[in-house]
């Protein structure tokens, strides 16, 4: 019996972030669709444009399908674009398996891959990365991401200084999703994810003991 399919669609100025069964965290742009069959499967098709943090499941790779290409990961931040006329990805954290017209490529954090109809994937290095990713908007998007380089990307956004001291010789990772929250609400909000003390005021935090 086929399993029924879930879809999400937005419209012409419509923007959506929604989490699949599996974990992995989505920012869907204006006139997207994102479709899946299962509750525990970790396969979709996307029409349109995405951003994508996809939960780490070394055993199922994540697989996106598009009407050019394939993208396979395992735990990963990607920017997805898709039409019929190409396809383009970029890389924000970890890598991304990109396959078409019966040729693959790895692409990495900090670089691009795209398709079109009549060609392989092609590399290129990515000069802006926030540029790339700036349509997604106010919201901010961790996976799994290493605590120094979550608090680097909330810098960045806010446009305020981090200090991270001593966090214990555990790594720590964020998972979390933040839209429209001040600074220190965001910052609050990773401290305890994490489990370590922080101060924070309206110009600056300190994150760690």
């Amino acid at each position: 019996i086929p399993l029924p399919v879930v879809a999400y669609a937005t419209g012409p100025t419509e923007s959506l972030t929604l989490t699949l069964p599996d974990r992995s965290i989505v920012r869907l742009g204006p006139q997207t669709v994102l479709e899946y069959r299962a509750a525990r499967e970790r396969e979709v098709r996307l029409e349109g444009r995405a951003f994508f943090g996809v939960a780490r499941d070394d055993g199922r790779p994540f697989v996106v399908r598009t009407p050019l290409g394939v993208a396979r990961v395992r735990g990963t931040r990607f920017n997805l674009t898709a039409t019929s006329r190409a396809l383009d990805l970029v890389v924000v954290e970890g890598r991304v398996e990109l396959s078409a017209n019966a040729a693959s490529l790895e692409v990495r954090a900090g670089q691009a891959g795209r398709v079109t109809p009549s060609a392989p994937p092609a590399l290129r290095t990515v000069a802006d990365l926030k540029g790339e990713t700036r349509w997604i908007g106010r919201v901010l998007i961790f996976q799994e991401t290493p605590l120094p380089r979550a608090l680097r990307e909330i810098e960045q956004h806010y446009a305020r200084p981090i200090s991270l001291v001593d966090t214990g010789p555990t790594p720590r990772t964020v998972t979390a999703v933040f839209s429209e929250q001040t600074f220190a609400d965001v910052v609050t909000t990773v401290c305890r994810v994490v489990d370590v003390p922080c101060t924070v005021d309206a110009a600056h935090a300190v994150v760690g003991r």
